[in-house]
C-alpha cells in the first residue's frame, strides 16, 4: 500500500531538488523520497522523538 504526499515548496528549495537530483541521474521525486527515507531511518534507529 502507498499513501500520496504532497509538499509546497519555494522556488529556491525547489532549484536545489532539481539540481541534485538531475547530478545523480534520478526524479526529483525518487531523490525526494530517498532522502527522506534515510532521515526516517536515522530516526528510528536513533529511538525516534522520547520527549513525548
Amino acid at each position: 500500500m502507498s499513501k500520496k504526499v504532497t509538499v509546497e515548496l519555494s522556488d529556491r528549495v525547489y532549484a536545489a531538488l532539481v539540481e541534485k537530483a538531475g547530478r545523480e541521474g534520478v526524479s526529483p521525486e525518487e531523490w525526494a523520497m530517498s532522502a527522506l527515507m534515510q532521515i526516517l531511518i536515522k530516526y528510528n534507529d536513533e529511538g525516534g522523538d522520547r520527549s513525548a
